[in-house]
This record gives structure tokens, C-alpha cells and sequence, in this order.
């Protein structure tokens, strides 16, 4: 065997063995991610056959003359109006848990349902109908069907977090004080006993010595099933809320959502809730509202659901 035998041999070895080996991690990455997949569906109760998952934001009506322009308006822009860190956030959740491109591109041409056998996963972001159209809930079944349902936003702009969060029920309720401030009550706290959280300003003392205002504001996350129905018409729907006492606080409920794998590992398949308390920075108040939400995690001050 001379020395071009040889090279050839190593060559082709070389080859066959890169070529094993990169079959052996796309499998690993395959069988990895179809685990996840299987996860993401258990924890969001999501049939194989049904991979829609409805996100429904707050409605803000926009009275006539309700808005400023650059100029004198005669009438004005009215109508259906949503808050940019809703949408955001809402963004960003859907991107964690949709499908990827490349599995919908094969679900497509995959008429035999061999390499696809799940629908994909794909979140449908919209408005909740405002309370007028809404009206006393006997319509509710035109949104939310069986499977997952995500309700993003506090009633006061939301019809379906008010009407979902009073039917099913919550352990939790969105109130307002005597002077209007806002809060969320935890029912069954202690026994029958319930304790409220409202919003608060205090001032924070920093680590040069000096105090500066901070605002401390409350959100909500919560998953419930709903079961509707007797015996062959019995449906049940799991609904996701994330509602906060302003659009920061909501925003942080939706970017805690996106760490589901963690909700998961904690909470299992079963219903839970989560009160959580986050910190503004006070010295612009109403602007710091529709911030987005600090990066500090916020502090968990009440939860319920069986922890695994």
C-alpha cells in the first residue's frame, strides 16, 4: 500500500466519520427539540391537532376629540387603541413558543403527517372586543374555544380578563381604593381571610446615601381551566392571564411567561397564580408606567397551585 492509499483511506474515513457524527447531532437537536415541543404543549394544553394559540390584548376606546395632533383636529382619531409594551411583550412571547419557520414550510408539503404529526404553533395576536360589544358575556365562545387562550391586560381595558377572571373563578380581583387608586385583592389569602395589594409611591435610599421616589406596582399570572358543559358537550379551555395594575407591570407578567419551561418544572400541568411586585423608578410617574419593565426580577409575594 503506498502513501496515496493511505491518504485516501484517512480521507474517506474522515468523511464518513464527520458525516456520522453530523447525522448523530441533527437526530440529538431532532429528538431535543420535539421533547421541548411535547413540554411546551403539556404546560400550555395544547392538543397535537390544534396549534392556535389566541392572544387577546386590552382594548383602549378612543373617544371623538380623544387625541392631540400636530395641529387643530376637527374630529380626530377614535376607536380601537392598544398600548406599545402589550404588543411588544406579546411579540415576544409568541416568538418563544411558535413553531419555526421550517417546521410550518414542512407541515405544508407533509400531506401523510409523517415528519409533522403536530400542528404547528402559531400565536394570533388581536384585541379583546371592547365591553360594548362584549356586553353580558354571551358571546364569550366566539374567543375562547378549548385549548389555550392568553388574556393580556387588567379589566379596566380588558373585557374578557373582567369577565374570565369573575366566571372561572380567580384568586385574584383588580379594585379600586375610595380615592381611585388601584390594587389586585387575594381571595382565600389566609383561610377565608383576603389581603389587598394597592400601588404605592415610597422613597428608596441609594447607595451614594441619597433617597429617590420609587412606585411599587403589582401584576398577575395566572393559568386556569375551564370547564364548561355535561358529559359529550363538556369543553374545557386553559386560560393564561397576565394583568398588571399599569403596562410595565403587565409587560413583566408577559416576559415571565416566556420563561415557561421554569412555570413548568414549578407548577406542573395543574392551576396556578403568581402575585408578583415590581419597582418604578418614581421621578417620572406616569411616564414610568409605560416604560418597559425594569430587568431585576420581580418578587413573588403570593402563589398557589401544587409546587413539583
Amino acid at each position: 500500500m503506498n502513501w496515496a492509499d493511505i491518504s485516501r483511506d484517512v480521507t474517506v474515513n474522515l468523511i464518513a466519520n464527520v458525516i456520522f457524527a453530523s447525522i448523530v447531532v441533527a437526530l440529538a437537536v431532532i429528538l431535543g427539540n420535539l421533547a421541548r415541543r411535547r413540554k411546551l404543549r403539556d404546560f400550555f394544553h395544547m392538543r397535537a391537532h390544534r396549534g392556535r394559540l389566541p392572544v387577546y390584548l386590552s382594548n383602549i376606546v378612543v373617544k371623538r376629540r380623544g387625541t392631540i395632533g400636530t395641529g387643530e383636529l376637527s374630529v380626530g382619531y377614535h376607536g380601537t387603541a392598544i398600548t406599545e409594551l402589550e404588543y411588544k411583550y406579546a411579540l415576544e412571547f409568541a416568538a418563544t413558543v411558535e413553531s419555526k419557520p421550517f417546521y410550518r414550510a414542512l407541515r405544508a408539503i407533509d400531506s401523510a403527517v409523517l415528519l409533522t404529526p403536530a400542528d404547528p404553533i402559531v400565536c394570533h395576536i388581536g384585541t379583546s372586543p371592547s365591553s360594548k360589544q362584549f356586553g353580558d358575556g354571551s358571546g364569550i365562545g366566539q374567543y375562547i374555544h378549548e385549548g389555550a387562550t392568553l388574556i393580556v391586560g387588567a379589566p379596566v381595558y380588558n373585557a374578557l380578563t373582567d369577565f374570565l377572571m369573575r366566571v372561572i373563578p380567580s384568586r385574584f380581583e383588580f379594585v379600586r381604593r375610595e380615592d381611585g387608586e388601584r390594587g389586585i385583592r387575594v381571595r382565600n389569602y389566609r383561610g377565608s381571610d383576603s389581603r389587598t395589594y394597592y400601588r404605592e409611591r415610597f422613597d428608596g435610599e441609594q447607595s451614594d446615601g441619597q433617597t429617590r421616589p420609587y412606585l411599587k406596582e403589582w401584576f398577575v399570572l395566572e393559568r386556569l381551566v375551564w370547564g364548561r358543559g355535561q358529559g359529550n358537550y363538556r369543553r374545557e379551555s386553559t386560560i393564561f392571564i397576565c394583568a398588571g395594575t399599569c403596562s410595565a407591570a403587565t409587560a413583566a407578567a408577559l416576559r415571565m411567561l416566556r420563561d415557561w419551561p421554569a412555570l413548568a418544572r414549578e407548577y406542573g400541568p395543574g392551576n396556578f397564580g403568581l402575585l408578583c411586585e415590581i419597582q418604578l423608578d418614581g421621578r417620572e410617574e406616569d411616564e414610568t408606567r409605560e416604560f418597559p419593565p425594569p430587568d431585576e426580577e420581580p418578587s413573588i409575594v403570593f402563589r398557589y397551585g401544587e409546587r413539583h
